[in-house]
């Protein structure tokens, strides 16, 4: 076997690990970063911190009776802010189970149930997989019954239809049990509702009234409009996802927690101009950090060469991980600043006037590439007077929007702004003649919800086009009714 030897020239980009850990610590969203944080000061003993406004609503007492009364507000304020334990679906079910009189066989099968419940409350596996050999097909069937009634009602079932089923019987029940007074008519309603949910649940993908209660009598179930209307009202009243309000096991609900805030600057602080922004960190946000003057000491101290030697590395890397925290806070400040200069008649006049941004024309107004603005706009939120937005909510793109009168006169009477924090006046760089998604949303909401508190007849989405084209924003039918259906809103047919 002979061996050969080549020599190959190549290059190569490495990025070195400062680098690394910039760019992973600008993608962290806030409460990310803070976890963090204590993992490296955990890891770093030359990191210390300071305080921790959220961990540490009073530093001068450890008891909320002691201090003064500002402390005492400070950790009052902290108890109501802080997020209650959730409860999974299997614990709340589980602690209802175990205040049950149940024998040991009961008892076993109804927690195999219950442990196999998804997140939306229906078996993950065939519910018939639980019982041993010995267990007869009796109890499962009456642990089924018992797990269906406890609260919420409509779990350990298949799918939506049985959840819906059972939901439906029981309530049937509770009312017969109450002595519920129900008319005739009601009582049809009932068994149509039954009906419809065992054995033609398929005809309520049809949306339209009318037309469920047509497919119904072509399968041979007479029945009127009036008592189909009453029957899909009755269906309505129940829950499709009653475990919805129940976080899976092991995980827990996330919050969106504003980091920097924007706001209109008083009086005072804008000199007298009018419509000036502010623009500030959020410090309750995150730890405040230093370099242990411990180890500061120890580099220069005339120690052994090892221990000298660990804490300068120590010190290195806290400096380097705070430069770089720092760097994240500054590029985010820069960003935001754009922003709001990009999107001044946003936080001036509102939610209704967003205009088309790409995150390119932050990239180069604040020099950084395109990528590192993707990084800082998800999952970092913004807060303002008209709300707390993710930070992307802002980029959008853009619609053509032909010149009308009132467009032209609206365009006149824009303002040039000028927005703190050593902000100067500036041209608006958005072009009159675009117009962002965002606003065509908000302005189809608008028209839609006018419409229906005027009362008067259904807006369809070849109407909704043709007022919005009116005000010069040319969309074709199809375009509205993708957009109404990303607001949630329902078709003029099934509008109530």
């Amino acid at each position: 076997m002979r061996l050969n030897y080549n020599q190959q020239l190549q290059q190569t980009m490495r990025l070195s690990p400062r680098m690394l850990q910039s760019i992973n610590l600008i993608a962290m969203p806030i409460e990310d970063l803070r976890e963090h944080i204590y993992e490296e000061a955990e890891k770093n003993p030359a990191i210390e911190i300071l305080q921790d406004s959220v961990r540490s609503p009073s530093a001068d007492s450890s008891s909320p009776h002691a201090g003064s009364s500002a402390d005492s507000d400070a950790w009052q304020a902290f108890l109501e802010n802080t997020p209650a334990a959730t409860e999974s679906l299997q614990e709340h079910l589980l602690a209802q189970l175990s205040l049950l009189h149940l024998t040991e066989d009961q008892q076993r099968i109804g927690e195999r149930i219950i442990q196999n419940l998804n997140a939306r409350g229906y078996h993950n596996a065939p519910p018939e997989s639980l019982l041993t050999v010995d267990d007869p097909l009796s109890l499962l069937n009456e642990m089924l019954h018992i797990v269906r009634c406890l609260e919420p009602q409509g779990t350990a079932c298949t799918d939506l239809r049985e959840s819906l089923f059972v939901q439906a019987e029981l309530k049937i029940d509770a009312e017969k049990q109450n002595s519920a007074f129900l008319s005739e008519q009601e009582r049809k309603e009932r068994q149509l509702a039954l009906l419809i949910l065992k054995s033609h649940f398929d005809i309520l993908s049809k949306k339209r009234n009318t037309l469920m209660c047509k497919a119904l009598n072509e399968r041979d179930v007479p029945c009127s409009q009036e008592e189909f209307d009453g029957a899909l009202a009755f269906i309505r009243t129940l829950d499709p996802f009653p475990a919805r309000r129940f976080s899976e096991a092991g995980t827990s609900i996330q919050f969106a927690v504003p980091e920097i805030a924007v706001r209109r600057a008083n009086e005072r602080e804008s000199g007298g101009t009018k419509s000036v922004f502010i623009i500030e960190f959020i410090r309750r946000g995150l730890p405040e950090i230093v370099i242990s003057p411990v180890y500061k000491e120890l580099t220069e101290q005339n120690t052994d060469t090892r221990s000298r030697q660990f804490a300068h590395n120590a010190v290195r890397e806290a400096q380097s991980f705070i430069e770089n925290i720092r760097l994240r806070s500054q590029a985010l400040y820069a960003a935001v600043k754009a922003i709001v200069r990009y999107q001044y008649d946003f936080f001036d006049k509102g939610p209704g006037n967003l205009r088309p941004l790409r995150m390119k024309d932050i990239a180069e107004e604040i020099g950084v590439h395109e990528t590192t603005v993707s990084r800082i706009a998800n999952g970092k939120y913004l807060q303002c007077e008209w709300g707390v937005f993710e930070i992307k909510h802002f980029f959008t793109t853009a619609l053509e929007k032909q010149e009308t009168p009132d467009t032209e006169a609206s365009t006149e009477n824009d303002a040039l702004t000028q927005t703190e924090t050593k902000h100067s006046k500036t041209e608006k760089t958005s072009d009159s003649s675009r117009v962002s998604q965002e606003a065509v949303k908000y302005r189809l909401r608008e028209l839609i919800e006018q419409n229906k508190k005027e009362g008067g007849k259904k807006l369809s989405d070849s109407k909704l086009a043709e007022l919005l084209a009116k005000e010069g924003i040319t969309i074709a039918r199809r375009t509205v009714a993708k957009y109404r259906s990303e607001l949630n809103i329902e078709s003029s047919f099934d509008r109530l």
